[in-house]
């Protein structure tokens, strides 16, 4: 019943589609939780927990992706720590593999190459079908998230942005490997709400660099007038506070930036 179920979600529906058609007496009662709204005012509906649902995990082999995959569902309500643990795990363990076969796509048929590999004689086992978003999740880990997966899960990088009411931006963190974050306030009049002023962590070659970015889009001219005294003559002006492999280090040097946030929100 949440937005980072929805991939789980088709994954689930899938396997017990799959198990209906290959056993033909079985029948499958689908259950919306809605984990958000809380009980329902619907008469026609029940309102179960997660016990009363069929537990299908027994129908798959034991430690398969797909049975680690259902596990973590169970245990994550939120589907993001379990999930992304999950796929470091399976990075470390598949991702050069599957690197190789994504290397053989352009010469062969990729859904037969990965049925094969996946299946592997085991009808327990799902096919690429179903696995088709979480292999896109581990070579795009391997890309991209890995790069400050440690920050991104550490619990000073949790207390850091629940004391300081700060947003995370998911985008940045999937597509570039960059932790971005801000406060709602510091959106671009003309930029899809992207962010005029925000931190950022990246990792470089000397370990992870903190940052604080003033940016504005180039016809934006209500912000460029807001941030002039920031932006040095310039539509963008970039503060590094500290490059470093110690998180405790990184996170009182984010302090820094905090202050630098807060002269920034007087600003606007």
């Amino acid at each position: 019943g949440s937005n980072e179920h929805d991939l789980q979600c088709k994954t689930y529906k899938k396997a017990l589609m799959q198990l209906c058609k290959k056993n033909p007496d079985m029948k499958f009662v689908f259950v919306y939780l809605d984990v958000r709204g809380g009980t329902c005012s619907q008469e026609e509906f029940y309102n179960l927990s997660y016990d009363d649902i069929l537990d299908f995990k027994t129908e798959l082999k034991a430690d398969s992706i797909a049975w680690r995959l259902v596990d973590s569902l169970e245990k994550d309500v939120n589907g993001i720590e379990a999930d992304e643990k999950l796929i470091k795990e399976l990075n470390g363990a598949y991702g050069d593999e599957l690197e190789e076969y994504k290397k053989a796509f352009e010469r062969s048929n990729k859904k037969e190459i990965l049925d094969a590999w996946f299946k592997n004689c085991d009808a327990n086992v799902l096919t690429y079908a179903e696995y088709e978003g979480v292999v896109n999740d581990i070579l795009d880990f391997r890309k991209h998230k890995s790069k400050v997966f440690a920050v991104r899960h550490s619990a000073e990088f949790k207390d850091f942005i629940t004391r300081n009411d700060l947003n995370v931006s998911q985008t940045d963190y999937e597509t570039k490997g960059i932790l971005t974050f801000s406060r709602g306030c510091f959106c671009n009049e003309n930029d899809n709400g992207k962010w005029a002023v925000y931190g950022e962590i990246e990792q470089g070659k000397n370990g992870y660099a903190l940052k604080l970015i003033y940016w504005t889009n180039k016809g934006d001219a209500v912000m460029q007038k807001k941030l002039k005294s920031v932006l040095n003559g310039n539509n963008s002006h970039s503060k590094t506070y500290l490059t470093t492999t110690d998180l405790t280090e990184l996170f009182k040097a984010a302090d820094l930036l905090v202050k630098d946030l807060d002269a920034a929100e007087k600003l606007m």
